[in-house]
């Protein structure tokens, strides 16, 4: 199974790099047919999806089917216990023609926080637009995109490239990118521009900030979004992002149950200050964690059964 396994990631492998070639290309007009923005994110939407189950696969190749039989769960989780007789030629060659369904586009992003939370956090705004417009790109005509929609998608292929080559280095170790000089170009350029951009978002807030007579009050009761203090003009504003329960370990080794909600995007109604994702809340003065422990029997009750929810809190 390990050789079978080794197949699959050099598939995904050499598939997402050419397909992020490609879209760099097209994104940059390193071709014979010019730059194209919808071509371009499409491409890396593709890249992007077939190198995150690359690394999913390479982790745990049951990982990255939806649906496949008992005998073949049991080969790829505990390859030792399979007797020798046993007759696993067949699905071998399921796997290796693609036979089982893998994970959506969508359930591979879901997997991102437990690869690398801290991946997650970067980049979670960004996989969400590819996700959402991936199909759009490749099945439907959409001339409004807009250039900064397109690099964004390029953004994210080259920061999961790099990170995934310096976390799992002999994953791409012989993979290259077509201009890796052009490549870290853009990705200081995006930086330069994404910087550039929340300075101006604040100056332009601050000068709608001063008609603002009476900060704005609100209350909101949702895990992907939470009230904070709009760093601008001080009314309340919307956080939104995710809650996802984690914990530590104390002195005696005993878990510490807790629950953090990350933020990815901000949007405030008085001053229209709005920040796109988590980078920019950082640049912008904005404390993307929020510790929200003191809600976790709750956040279970509503996320889990009954039955669960009583499963774990006897516990």
């Amino acid at each position: 199974m390990r050789e079978v396994q080794e197949e699959i990631v050099r598939s995904l492998r050499d598939a997402a790099m050419g397909y992020g070639n490609a879209g760099l290309a097209l994104l940059e007009g390193r071709n014979s047919i010019g730059a194209n923005r919808q071509a371009a994110i499409g491409n890396l939407a593709i890249a992007v999806e077939l190198l995150l189950k690359c690394w999913i696969a390479n982790t745990h190749l049951l990982l990255l089917f939806r649906d496949v039989p008992l005998q073949v769960k049991c080969a790829l989780t505990a390859p030792e216990t399979i007797p020798s007789v046993a007759r696993l030629a067949p699905h071998v060659v399921d796997l290796r023609s693609c036979a089982f369904r893998t994970v959506e586009f969508r359930e591979a992003v879901g997997l991102v926080p437990l690869l690398s939370p801290e991946l997650a956090r970067r980049l979670g705004a960004h996989l969400r637009f590819l996700v959402e417009n991936r199909n759009t790109c490749v099945h439907s005509a959409l001339p409004s995109f807009r250039g900064y929609e397109a690099q964004r998608a390029a953004f994210v292929f080259l920061y999961l490239f790099k990170h995934v080559q310096q976390h799992e280095p002999d994953l791409l170790r012989y993979c290259r990118l077509g201009d890796e000089e052009a490549d870290n170009a853009f990705l200081a350029r995006f930086e330069e521009e994404r910087i550039a951009r929340v300075h101006r978002a604040i100056e332009a807030a601050q000068a709608k900030a001063k008609k603002v007579e009476i900060p704005n009050s609100m209350s909101v009761d949702s895990w992907e979004a939470t009230v904070i203090s709009c760093p601008v003009c001080r009314s309340d504003a919307v956080l939104l992002g995710d809650t996802q329960p984690d914990g530590e370990v104390d002195e005696d080794g005993s878990l510490l149950p807790g629950l953090t909600f990350v933020g990815v995007a901000f949007e405030c109604e008085a001053c229209d200050l709005q920040l796109k994702d988590y980078d920019e809340l950082v640049i912008a003065g904005v404390d993307p964690v929020i510790d929200r422990s003191s809600e976790l029997d709750r956040w279970y009750a509503q996320t889990y059964e009954d039955w669960a929810y009583e499963e774990w809190h006897d516990r």
